[in-house]
């Protein structure tokens, strides 16, 4: 007599979601973090470009040439680093970076019984623009006065 194959059972996360007043209590922190991302980023960028264009000279570098490259590449990987655990500590609030050059970032709550996402955005005076459904496109934007504001679970299955 043969076994029956176990099936394989799905794996069920719960996704912890905010409210729109978390959010908009979070803001100070949020823009904080991703201010501190996005200059992080444009820094790296900018030494990262700076290696490659010392190192795009043409002719044998120099010795202070070599050592101006390894320093740009070394702090160009620090503030990586760094841009990792700031991002990590978005994460932990379940507020994830989109863009960090235009300080974009989307926090989940639940909209309809689905899940959906608040449009951070560190550049617009209000900071939450808009929202988006998950199956939306990344580029889709629904304005805030469409969210019904019920009371919603802590979080969702997903």
């Amino acid at each position: 007599m043969k076994r029956q194959p176990k099936k394989a059972k799905e794996a069920v996360e719960e996704f912890p979601v905010w409210t729109f007043e978390q959010a908009g209590r979070a803001i100070p922190y949020v823009a904080s973090i991703m201010s501190s991302i996005r200059d992080q980023y444009l820094q790296a960028q900018g030494l990262r470009h700076r290696s490659r264009k010392l190192e795009a000279r043409p002719g044998r570098p120099d010795r202070r040439t070599i050592i101006q490259q390894e320093e740009a590449k070394r702090e160009a990987d620090r503030l990586q680093d760094q841009i990792l655990d700031s991002a990590k500590e978005l994460a932990q609030l379940n507020v994830h970076c989109v863009d960090p050059v235009n300080g974009l970032a989307m926090i989940p709550f639940v909209q309809g019984g689905q899940l959906a996402w608040l449009v951070f955005s560190l550049f617009d005076e209000t900071k939450i623009t808009s929202w988006r459904y998950h199956h939306d496109p990344l580029t889709a934007r629904r304005p805030l006065d469409e969210i019904e504001f019920t009371p919603i679970p802590a979080t969702i299955v997903a």
